[in-house]
């Protein structure tokens, strides 16, 4: 029978507690982002700018352990991935700028053909000798970057069926009210897009938190490694069901939040209108 023990829960969710308050704020920012994004948007980003700047300044002092390190992580990279999405998903879609959609054709293509894993052991042990020491950053930095265009590559190929299904009307309607083509990107195609793709978005963004837990591999104490650590020793030796069981329903739990708040999303800007009539 799986009997949850509240103390194991707690260190798998915190750790060890080495930084235990800086976690707390980063998921109270999110919290107040989530209520802030519809109707206060300029806010909402703000929010966003100061939760990742935190987490960068907390980083010196420490990194967290347990769950932690996962949420935050995927915190972390979530702006980052958006806007990497945005940014190839438009370069490979507009034909005006050849070489523009050459590179990011390459780019996407070359890192959506490797494992994870096999880009973070380059970039972390074999691309880290290839560089001046001088410009080495932070592990944690190192992989919040691959972990952010690992996932922005994926959800490039999303918006770039987003942007293959904007028909010729809304350029027509774009002429029409003299709009350049930075402001037809700007204020109506990357909106419906976005919009357009959200559920399979979130899907990129759950991916992403479960792929978090790759971290253990390079030190990192996330709540994988929590629980090989907890099973380590030999009195725990006969708690392996409950440990696992209590890791999967706690990634279970974050997943299905992200997945219901890309729902509540997709419902608030009107997708279901049709439906509820």
């Amino acid at each position: 029978m799986i009997t949850p023990d509240l103390n194991v829960l707690k260190r798998f969710i915190f750790g060890f507690g080495s930084f235990y308050i800086p976690p707390v704020i980063i998921i109270c920012l999110a919290i107040i982002q989530y209520f802030t994004l519809i109707k206060h948007t300029s806010l909402s980003i703000g929010v966003w700018v100061l939760m990742f700047l935190y987490i960068l300044v907390n980083i010196a002092s420490g990194w967290p352990t347990g769950l932690m390190v996962n949420l935050v992580l995927t915190l972390m990279c979530i702006p980052m991935t958006f806007l990497i999405a945005i940014l190839l998903a438009a370069s490979r879609y507009q034909r005006e700028l050849v070489v523009i959609n050459i590179i990011s054709s390459v780019l996407i293509e070359c890192v959506r053909g490797v494992p994870l894993i096999g880009l973070m052991i380059f970039f972390l042990s074999i691309g880290s000798d290839m560089v001046p020491a001088y410009w080495k950053i932070p592990k944690m930095i190192t992989l919040w970057l691959i972990y952010s265009f690992f996932a922005g590559v994926y959800l490039a190929e999303v918006f770039r069926g987003g942007f293959a299904t904007i028909t010729k009307t809304y350029f027509d309607g774009a002429d029409a009210l003299g709009l350049s083509q930075l402001q037809i990107y700007f204020y109506i195609l990357i909106p419906k897009v976005v919009i357009d793709t959200m559920p399979a978005a979130f899907n990129v963004y759950i991916g992403l938190f479960k792929e978090t837990s790759l971290v253990l591999l390079f030190g990192y104490f996330d709540l994988m490694n929590m629980a090989f650590n907890y099973l380590d020793f030999p009195e725990n030796y006969d708690q392996s069901l409950n440990v696992y069981a209590m890791v999967l329903i706690l990634f279970w739990i974050i997943a299905t939040v992200i997945h219901e708040y890309g729902n509540h999303l997709f419902k608030i800007m009107g997708i279901y209108e049709s439906k509820e009539k």
